[in-house]
Order: C-alpha cells, then structure tokens, then sequence
C-alpha cells in the first residue's frame, strides 16, 4: 500500500511530511475498506475474490482525483506548519499551533472521503474542534 500512494511523492518530502502524506490517504482508505467489508462481508464475491475489501479500496482512492487533492493539501499544510517561524509558535503557544495543524489534516481527510452509497449524514463527535461525520449506508 506505501509503495502505492509514495509513487506520486518526490523524494524530497520530509518524514514529517511522509508520514502526514501516508497517514492521511491510510485513514480514508480505511475507512472505505470497512464500510465495503461491512456492506459485503456475507457475499460469497468477498469470499472467493483474491481483491478483499482493503485492495478494493485502495484501487480506489488511487483511481480517484482525491489521492492527487489530499496529496497537495497535506503538502500545503506541512509547509505552512513547518514554515511557521518559532516566533508566531511562541505567540500563539505550541499546543495552539499544533491543534490547528491537526485540525487542518482531519479537514482534508473529512473532504476527501470515499462515499459509498452514503445516507443521511449522522454527526456523533467533535475531536480537536472539528466535527465528525459518519454517514450511514443505503
């Protein structure tokens, strides 16, 4: 799956960066896979198919123009995190700094979802300020 989603990086990101990039599309494939898991998980195609439900949506987000959007705004969000100067950290505090920073990574991954046949959309948490959205199936 890394070998996947780093085929698009350069090999100038960072760690800091690469483990953003990955954690980032790793999550929203992971959430597909489970939802395709649960909505199959009693056909016999999951049973006797090589391509689970892991591989499916991979193939997925891969083929999707989310890998290319989450790519660039994780990026974007890196830079301007790390580009930050020390002084505007000791301003604002570093725990403040931070919080924005992960609030702006689960942004991008909450716009850039998988949807599957998705229903009403049912609101269960806040985490870091942001408000988790969980969709029910069809």
């Amino acid at each position: 799956m890394q070998s996947k989603i780093l085929s698009r990086a350069s090999t100038s990101i960072s760690p800091f960066e690469r483990i953003f990039q990955l954690s980032s599309a790793a999550i929203i494939i992971f959430e597909c896979s489970f939802y395709l898991f649960d909505q199959k998980r009693h056909s016999r195609l999951w049973r006797t198919s090589i391509h689970g439900p892991l591989n499916t949506a991979l193939e997925q987000y891969m083929a999707s123009p989310h890998a290319a959007a989450v790519w660039e705004a994780v990026s974007n969000a890196v830079h301007t995190y790390q580009g930050s100067s020390s002084t505007w950290k000791a301003m604002l505090g570093f725990e403040s700094a931070e919080r924005k920073f992960i609030n702006t990574i689960l942004e991008i991954i909450l716009q850039h979802r998988l949807q599957l046949n998705a229903g009403p959309c049912i609101t269960t948490s806040t985490v870091f300020g942001v408000e988790l959205k969980y969709f029910g199936g069809t």
